[in-house]
């Protein structure tokens, strides 16, 4: 799921905890906490961050080609899980910002509505990113377990963390 997506939803959560009367906001459905059941295949993707997911794809192909090349050898596959794993709060954090202004400008949240930062869909979003950029091919040399370990952790992993958002992010 886009991180855009997920902050639409956040912001959803947070407007109908808020105040069910004022806050009436459209374009959600299927999302947690939006009323409407999930489906299988949301529950498994709704917190892998695509915009994040995209770029390290991207980074990972260059990587490899620049690797080949004996170049950019210092930055390793551990720097780049890291510095994507860091990334994708930061482009949370502007997905929701950008997605809390659209909404207030379409009059879709109250005018005297605060900006609240869904910290459970942020760290949420990290952990599945994390756990998912373990599996991805091309990293690790010869590491075809790891990867594969990787695979079935990050389904679990984020079927996880949908029962824990039914949980914890109305909180």
């Amino acid at each position: 799921m886009s991180l855009a997506s997920l902050a639409r939803q956040s912001l959803h959560r947070n407007a109908v905890t808020v105040s069910r009367e004022r806050a009436q906001v459209g374009g959600v459905q299927n999302g947690a906490g939006s009323g409407e059941p999930v489906s299988a295949l949301e529950q498994l993707t709704q917190y892998i961050p695509t915009e994040t997911v995209t770029l390290f794809i991207a980074a990972v192909s260059a990587w490899t080609a620049l690797h080949q090349a004996e170049a950019w050898l210092w930055l390793g596959p551990w720097g780049l899980i890291v510095a994507f794993t860091v990334l994708t709060p930061i482009m949370f954090w502007i997905a929701a910002l950008a997605t809390f202004a659209e909404q207030k400008r379409a009059k879709k949240i109250p005018e005297d509505a605060n900006f609240s930062l869904p910290i459970f869909d942020m760290v949420a979003a990290t952990i599945a990113f994390f756990v998912w950029s373990l599996a991805v091919p091309g990293l690790f040399d010869g590491a075809a377990v790891l990867q594969v370990l990787a695979a079935f952790a990050a389904v679990v992993v984020s079927w996880l963390l949908s029962k824990a958002a039914l949980i914890f992010a109305g909180q």
